[in-house]
């Protein structure tokens, strides 16, 4: 399952992350079978299509978001290369502070095998793990929203 965040367009049976520009759609896919559908080349973005909103079947919102061993958490991939989920935990940490809340969650979060993020400031962190989809201590929970696409 990748983990889908931001909005979709259903386009041809298919739902593909999207972007909206003067009354045009730009849609990105990484399948490279997409380029026998009309899509180019792109770079970072794998291939894109521009289209026209008529075009367009659906659109959604995508949230997605996981628990590791209850820890929440936001959820990129999973990656390409390496198969692998990147959770980064929705808590900021201190890693200065000794209250007992604080203290617990460091404690928890590197227990878990987390390891220090990103600088929030002032001593607070995020903290990362990279998992892989069939680790049975994450849990993933997708919402889905359909948009109006006469509203965009």
């Amino acid at each position: 399952m990748v983990a889908k965040n931001g909005i979709y367009a259903l386009y041809n049976d298919t739902e593909y992350l999207c972007e909206f520009k003067n009354n045009g759609i730009t849609l990105y896919s990484w399948d490279l079978n997409d380029l026998a559908n009309g899509f180019v080349a792109n770079g970072l973005y794998g291939c894109i299509k521009k289209i026209s909103k008529s075009e367009i079947i659906k659109v959604y919102s995508y949230h997605t978001s996981a628990s590791y061993n209850s820890i929440m958490c936001s959820i990129i991939g999973p990656s390409l290369i390496t198969g692998k989920y990147f959770l980064e935990t929705e808590d900021w940490i201190s890693i200065t502070s000794n209250a007992s809340g604080n203290k617990i969650l460091l404690d928890k979060v590197e227990k878990n095998g987390f390891k220090r993020g990103r600088e929030i400031g002032h001593g607070m962190f995020t903290y990362v793990k990279y998992v892989s989809p069939g680790d049975p201590n994450l849990q993933i929970f997708e919402q889905r929203t359909e948009i109006d696409v006469n509203s965009l």
